[in-house]
């Protein structure tokens, strides 16, 4: 992972993890189903995003640090650790739902609605689509 798509994918599970709390309050009744469903989906996207990226980074770092001459397991290890974190955001299941959800964004919070925006924009990097 270069250092520009590093600050970019900590900025994007920096913002993430800020705002993902429940917006509504716990009186789940009051709000309506479409807002739980996507408080649903940026919880678990969220909790998903945070682990690639932490197991992306400690795997990058062991590449960095444990250099062992003519051993390449740790750079392997790094390199699929990389290309899981680059697949999450433009999975077909992500692009989909936060689709979805964005057909509604008039029924969504403001902060939802930037969230899905902020996950269809990462998407957009690395397509599964395509």
């Amino acid at each position: 992972m270069g250092m520009k798509q590093t600050i970019a994918a900590l900025l994007v599970a920096s913002g993430f993890v800020a705002a993902c709390g429940n917006s509504g309050g716990d009186n789940k009744a009051a709000t309506p189903a479409i807002q739980q469903e996507a408080q649903a989906f940026l919880d678990s996207y969220t909790k998903e995003y945070v682990q690639l990226y932490t197991a992306s980074s400690e795997a990058q770092w062991q590449s960095n640090t444990a250099i062992k001459e003519g051993d390449t397991t740790l750079t392997v290890a790094a390199r699929k650790a990389d290309e899981a974190m680059a697949a999450f955001p433009g999975s077909n299941t992500n692009i989909e739902t936060a689709r979805k959800l964005m057909a509604a964004k008039d029924q969504l919070t403001d902060l939802q609605v930037r969230q899905l925006e902020q996950i269809l924009y990462a998407a957009a990097n690395n397509p599964q689509t395509v």
